[in-house]
């Protein structure tokens, strides 16, 4: 969740075959740190083996499906640059509205020309608004708009991101998993740190980021 590998954002052949194809296939490029859990991170560095299968990944006719728990994310593969929601509505009008609406889907995300946007229950939501919405009364709304700030300026970061989390049917996973993690419930915001006594931790601690220098240097002791 916290490293950012450097990849290359490419474009794959459409006809690739997904099961053969690596996470820079996917359309990934540079990511920057946030508390969402990436697809880039998740598949290729903890579970390559996804990458070499069939499980969470699926594509038809140039758009291409990457499930990682209770997230996913959808590429159109004929371009190389993110599409923003005026573009993918003048494909499949209102589409990011349908899926939110749907009863297993949390949120969706997606880039628009006026910044990032969130669909909740078929209503639209621009992060200035998200307290009118799906984060009402939540204390940690700046957390939530920066995360989503963060996740929707990646380049490897899909043309919509859905989440499962808080459906109306109940928290979703879009693949068969005993427990997830991944997006901005409020059960997944507050976390903790358990480390021994004579362990020194930058302190308050806001954004993973700031625990790269401390678990670095463990690299660095073991070279």
């Amino acid at each position: 969740m916290i490293s950012s590998p450097p990849t290359a954002r490419a474009v794959p052949a459409p006809k690739a075959s997904a099961a053969g194809s690596s996470a820079a296939s996917k359309r990934s490029g540079p990511s920057g740190p946030g508390f969402f859990q990436r697809f880039v991170n998740y598949l290729e560095q903890d579970f390559p083996w996804v990458l070499g299968g069939t499980r969470g990944v699926r594509e038809h006719d140039g758009i291409r499906v990457i499930a990682a728990g209770p997230n996913a994310f959808v590429y159109f593969l004929d371009t190389a640059e993110p599409l923003t929601l005026e573009r993918i509505e003048e494909r499949y009008p209102a589409l990011a509205t349908r899926i939110s609406a749907s009863p297993g889907i949390g949120i969706v995300l997606v880039r628009s020309a006026d910044g990032p946007l969130c669909f909740w229950r078929g209503d639209r939501y621009g992060l200035d608004t998200l307290a009118t919405g799906p984060f009402a009364e939540r204390p940690d709304l700046e957390r939530i708009v920066e995360g989503i700030r963060d996740l929707m300026a990646m380049p490897s970061a899909g043309d919509l991101v859905i989440y499962g989390i808080d459906a109306p049917q109940g928290n979703v996973s879009f693949v068969a998993e005993v427990g997830a993690h991944a997006g901005p419930s409020s059960d997944e915001m507050q976390t903790f740190l358990i480390h021994s006594p004579d362990v020194t931790v930058p302190t308050p601690i806001t954004h993973p980021v700031q625990l790269y220098p401390h678990f670095a240097r463990y690299q660095g002791d073991a070279a």
